[in-house]
């Protein structure tokens, strides 16, 4: 019964750790506005990306550090920004419904957290995290990506300190400056942002959560069929594979 139920999910889930798509339910202008800088505009000008990296690093006590990473890199907290179109977070919650769905739970209410907001310049980049795993009803990452004009910077997912699949946002097709875009990255599995070659990233990450009710179903690792089919094929009786 255990192998029949693995094999049932291996057409839709075989060897899948992340997957990525337009983020259609969001709004094409999100009002996004930061605090002692104001409105942001999108995609983001140069101008405006040195103005927020700039405010990023005010109060660091390191004025080299500030000098060497001007260009590169900023990472702000959700309390600093705010989403004056009140549609992003209806669209937010409309995408984390939809993405229950493809990640076994229809019909759930999933729960998102903002925890990052991510400036990155050139050579800036997001080294690899692995997936927040802390015991709160966290089952993978969601990382939005805001229309963008850039180079480089793929998002790339690792297993076992493999690559397993890449995602480009949308350049492959010409339209991440002009269109919102998500990656899902499953539990258990590792993430890296690319270094941008050239102009301005704005990516978002999120950690999409079982109600509190649910935190007891989170699995610590979230493993695609042919892992468990893998394992459960290892447990067998030796005499019972050989037969014929």
């Amino acid at each position: 019964m255990k192998i029949n139920k693995i094999l049932g999910r291996v057409g839709d889930e075989s060897g899948v750790y992340s997957f990525e798509g337009q983020a259609d339910t969001l709004p094409l202008i999100p009002g996004l506005e930061m605090k002692g800088v104001g409105p942001i505009s999108l995609p983001l000008s140069q101008a405006q990306a040195l103005l927020l990296i700039t405010n990023y690093l005010q109060g660091s006590d390191s004025g080299n550090f500030a000098k060497r990473q001007f260009n590169s890199r900023g990472q702000l907290r959700p309390y600093q920004l705010d989403f004056k179109n009140t549609a992003w977070q209806i669209g937010i919650d409309k995408l984390v419904e939809i993405l229950a769905g493809q990640l076994g739970h229809k019909g759930v209410a999933m729960q998102s957290h903002l925890s990052k907001f991510l400036i990155h310049g050139e050579g800036g980049s997001f080294m690899k995290r692995q997936v927040n795993k802390t015991g709160n009803g966290v089952i993978a990452t969601l990382v939005i990506q805001l229309p963008s004009l850039y180079e480089g910077g793929d998002l790339v997912v690792y297993r076992g300190g493999l690559e397993k699949r890449r995602h480009d946002f949308g350049k492959a097709k010409g339209i991440e400056s002009f269109l919102p875009h998500y990656v899902v990255i499953f539990a258990d599995a590792d993430y890296e942002l690319e270094k941008v070659t050239q102009g301005y990233r704005l990516t978002m990450i999120y950690s999409i959560q079982l109600p509190p009710s649910m935190h007891h179903l989170a699995r610590p690792s979230i493993k695609p069929a042919s892992e468990d089919l893998a394992g459960v094929i290892n447990t067998l009786d030796p005499d019972v594979l050989h037969y014929s």
